[in-house]
């Protein structure tokens, strides 16, 4: 497996690379927000966050798409656990990324708060939140990509998404959403619950997480050779 994981890491270095100066770029940003003290360098932290977050996963997303030849399932299927192995490759490479990520965002965090003396406990709660939700959003994402290959299993979490969106839409246009209160007291409950009611809620994220991501592993063990019906060669 971890010749599978090298394999991965040298096929894909030079689209890693890009990930670099986009790292360095908001590390100047957000450190230059704390040097002059301003005070929107929270903001600018879950900026850093979320637009590194989102790129990472823009690399997650591809990781299947290299292997999608009939040749290559021929080859793996053949090797002793193949299977097993070439999907857990990818697991453990998208988890790999995902925990290097988290790991350059909380280390920019414990920069900027050290450099400006904010309490920063909110923002490194919504940081764990943020990487825990990428990872179940992969556990539920991969097994498409499995099963129907990476254009057919796009196009179906694309279909799913658009669903759950346009339902979002209509609820907001014609639901009733005075049950949520005005918008200063959505963001205070947020504040509250990203610093103290919801600690315990972040501490069962790991497990939940993790544990989903697990049973997401076995499922597509199941439908690799599904998916291998899509490959157009």
């Amino acid at each position: 497996m971890f010749g599978l994981i090298y394999k991965e890491l040298v096929t894909r270095k030079k689209q890693l690379l890009i990930m670099i100066p986009i790292a360095v770029l908001f590390t100047i940003m957000v450190i230059a927000d704390a040097a002059t003290k301003d005070e929107n360098v929270g903001v600018m932290m879950m900026l850093a966050a979320v637009c590194i977050i989102l790129i990472s996963g823009m690399f997650e997303q591809g990781s299947f798409e290299n292997d999608e030849t009939k040749k290559w399932l021929s080859f793996i299927c053949s090797a002793e656990d193949g299977i097993r192995k070439q999907i857990g490759s990818k697991y453990m490479f998208n988890m790999f990324l995902m925990m290097s990520v988290f790991t350059y965002l909380e280390l920019l965090f414990e920069l900027a708060t050290a450099i400006t003396g904010i309490n920063a406990d909110m923002f490194f709660m919504a940081l764990q939140l943020m990487i825990f939700i990428q990872i179940i959003y992969r556990a539920i994402e991969s097994p498409f990509m499995v099963a129907f290959g990476s254009m057919y299993g796009n196009t179906i979490r694309m279909i799913v998404m658009l669903i759950l969106v346009f339902g979002f839409i209509v609820y907001a246009l014609f639901g009733d959403l005075s049950i949520f209160g005005s918008t200063e007291e959505i963001l205070k409950r947020m504040e509250e619950f990203l610093s103290d009611s919801g600690s315990y809620f972040i501490l069962l994220m790991p497990i939940c997480s993790l544990t989903l991501y697990y049973i997401s592993y076995r499922i597509s063990c199941r439908f690799y050779l599904h998916g291998g019906e899509y490959y157009e060669k």
